[in-house]
């Protein structure tokens, strides 16, 4: 009976009040990180982080073109420079066509490369897109690279 008039039972929510209450009150300031996500637009932060994906997808098409057009390469058939070159442009595009979701590109996307649609296949591809500009060790693709990383 105690423990019920303090919100401890009974499913009347006192108990979930108290945990929003705590976690409300450890970011400081008003209503702290907790209510700073709640209230947070999620729509608009999908939409950016979307176009920040898709900038971004345009940025390692581009350092794999561009370091792809580097003549010492293709003059000394560095074939292991090309291929990592093409790879990013590739990648890069299969970022772009996931951000897009139009339905007819999206069915391959899906069927295909299945672990862009969930966080920790999403994130290893990023990484490992990121090793592929490291590796062309260029000042263009290493800042793609950094990029990328963040």
């Amino acid at each position: 009976r105690e423990a019920h008039a303090h919100g401890g039972g009974g499913g009347d929510g006192g108990g979930e009040e108290d945990r929003v209450r705590a976690m409300e009150g450890s970011g400081g300031g008003r209503g702290g990180w907790c209510a700073c996500i709640r209230d947070a637009d999620h729509e608009r932060a999908v939409s950016i982080l979307r176009w920040a994906n898709l900038l971004n997808a345009g940025l390692v098409i581009f350092a794999g073109v561009f370091s792809l057009v580097g003549i010492a390469d293709l003059a000394m058939l560095r074939v292991a420079s090309i291929a990592v070159s093409v790879y990013l442009a590739c990648f890069g595009t299969l970022l772009c066509c996931f951000e897009i979701r139009l339905s007819f590109v999206e069915k391959i996307v899906r069927r295909r490369f299945g672990f862009m649609y969930s966080f920790l296949g999403r994130t290893l591809f990023l990484f490992f897109v990121a090793s592929f500009c490291f590796a062309r060790n260029q000042t263009s693709t290493i800042a793609v690279g950094a990029v990328t990383l963040l």
